[in-house]
C-alpha cells in the first residue's frame, strides 16, 4: 500500500484519502476543495481562518524557541514553510521575526498585514501569491528580502519600509484579473513604496505594475534596477534619491512617469 503525504515536517495530519489509499496532509497543505475523510475538524468554509491561526501559532512558537536559544548564546534556527495555504494573516504591530523565514510559494487568500514588523534575518516570499491587500508599511528587513516572482493581486503597501538588499525580480503588482491577452487588466490596484529606504541593492527587473506605482521620496542607497520592468499606469518617482546607479534599460512606461524634484 502506498501512503501519500504532503512531505511536510508538521506532524499533525489528517487523511484525505481512503483507508486503503490514505493521503495525509497537514492543515497548511490540505487539498483546497477536499475535506478529511473521517474528520469534520477542517471544514472548507472555515479552513482559511484555521490555517491562519495555526500558522501564527507556529511562528510564535518558533520565535519563542529562538529567544531561548539567544539566552543560551545559540544561533537562531530558521523556519521553512513552502507551499502553504492561509486565509487573512494579521500580525501585531512591531512583530519581530527572530531568524531566517521562508514562506515561498505560499497562497494567502485574505488580507496580509505585517505593518511595522521587524525581520532580523532573511525573509523569503518567492513565488508567493497575495490574493488580497498586503501591508508592509514601516516594515524593517534587516537582512535580505526576496519577493522574486511574487504576485500581489490587489493593493500592496511598502510605505516607509526599510530594506537591506531587496529582490522583486519579475514580481507582479496590483494585477487583479487579466482582461485579455494584451497585458491589459480589468482591475488596477496601486503599489506604494513611498518614503521607503533601500540601503542595499534593489532589483525590480522584469517586474510589472498594473496600477499606479508610487516611489515618491524613496531612497536607493545602492543600485536600483528596473530593467525591462513595465508600468501600465502612472509611475511616480518624485523626489526619489538615487545614491548610486539607477538602471531603467528597456523599461516600458505606458502612462505618465514623474521624476520631478
Amino acid at each position: 500500500m502506498e501512503i501519500v503525504t504532503d512531505q511536510c515536517w508538521i506532524e499533525i495530519t489528517k487523511n484525505f484519502g481512503s483507508t486503503d489509499n490514505p493521503k495525509y496532509f497537514c492543515i497548511l497543505h490540505a487539498p483546497k476543495n477536499e475535506e478529511p475523510t473521517c474528520s469534520k475538524e477542517w471544514p472548507i468554509e472555515k479552513r482559511g481562518e484555521q490555517q491562519a491561526s495555526f500558522l501564527l501559532n507556529l511562528i510564535n512558537e518558533w520565535n519563542e524557541t529562538n529567544l531561548i536559544r539567544k539566552e543560551n548564546s545559540q544561533l537562531p534556527i530558521s523556519l521553512t514553510l513552502v507551499g502553504v495555504n492561509s486565509g487573512s494573516l494579521v500580525f501585531p504591530d512591531k512583530y519581530i521575526f527572530t531568524g531566517d523565514i521562508v514562506l515561498a510559494r505560499a497562497e494567502f487568500k485574505g488580507k496580509v498585514s505585517l505593518k511595522s514588523a521587524i525581520f532580523l534575518e532573511t525573509a523569503i516570499f518567492e513565488e508567493t501569491i497575495f490574493f488580497e491587500d498586503a501591508f508592509f508599511n514601516k516594515t524593517e528587513f534587516h537582512s535580505g528580502a526576496s519577493f522574486i516572482h511574487a504576485q500581489f493581486g490587489k493593493s500592496s503597501e511598502f510605505s516607509d519600509a526599510k530594506f537591506n538588499n531587496a529582490l522583486f525580480y519579475a514580481a507582479k503588482f496590483g494585477q487583479g484579473i487579466k482582461a485579455d491577452s494584451r497585458n491589459e487588466y480589468q482591475y488596477l490596484y496601486s503599489t506604494k513604496f513611498d518614503d521607503a529606504k533601500f540601503d542595499g541593492q534593489a532589483h525590480f527587473d522584469f517586474a510589472e505594475f498594473a496600477g499606479d506605482a508610487i516611489f515618491a521620496r524613496v531612497s536607493f542607497g545602492k543600485t536600483a534596477e528596473f530593467t525591462k520592468s513595465k508600468f501600465y499606469q502612472s509611475a511616480l518617482f518624485s523626489n526619489a534619491i538615487f545614491v548610486s546607479k539607477a538602471i531603467f534599460k528597456k523599461t516600458e512606461f505606458f502612462e505618465n512617469v514623474y521624476f520631478d524634484y
